[in-house]
């Protein structure tokens, strides 16, 4: 046989394995906590939007994914920071940024939610289960002034002060005030 088809076949299925073991993190990552789903730009308008979002606001976003909500929120005026567990999700983040030249404006960190020290922020962003938004709940309100605004996709806060829900699709978001 050629030697370069067995060097193909070779680096094929290097690659192909490489895939299956990302699959396979992303799946037991997903189940163990709370998985990535990625926030498409017309549901993240419609957080901003609920939020008020304006000039100057500096937003959090926890759980910030592949950054696109923090990035979606600096083209608004925004200054935003994304903390992200998973670190190739924060390396995808800061190479966006950096090519969408953003990252004057958009940070992103690798980090646990409940252990970080929480930036100054006027907006709080998060896509987490319910249970996880009540673990949460007691570090914001120590963390954060009243009025702050906490915007939740899908989940809800059941200690917070509701101000709006707002139906986009089939996705609720919830507009909170910390008390």
């Amino acid at each position: 046989m050629n030697i370069g088809i067995l060097i193909f076949i070779f680096i094929s299925e290097l690659l192909l394995m490489g895939l299956l073991i990302l699959a396979g993190y992303m799946l037991v990552s997903g189940i163990l906590t709370v998985p990535w789903v990625r926030t498409r730009k017309k549901i993240s308008m419609a957080m901003m939007s609920l939020a008020k979002i304006k000039h100057g606001d500096r937003i959090l976003d926890l759980g910030s994914g592949d950054g696109s909500l923090v990035l979606d929120a600096v083209e608004k005026g925004a200054i935003g920071v994304g903390i992200e567990r998973i670190t190739w999700l924060v390396w995808l983040s800061r190479l966006r940024a950096r090519f969408s030249k953003k990252q004057g404006k958009a940070s992103f960190r690798k980090g646990n939610i409940f252990k970080e020290e929480l930036p100054d922020a006027d907006v709080v962003f998060t896509y987490l289960f319910t249970e996880v938004n009540e673990r949460l709940t007691p570090i914001l309100l120590k963390r954060y002034p009243s009025k702050t605004r906490v915007v939740s996709r899908d989940f809800t806060f059941k200690r917070l002060k509701k101000i709006e829900e707002k139906t986009v699709g089939s996705t609720t978001l919830y507009l909170y005030e910390i008390p």
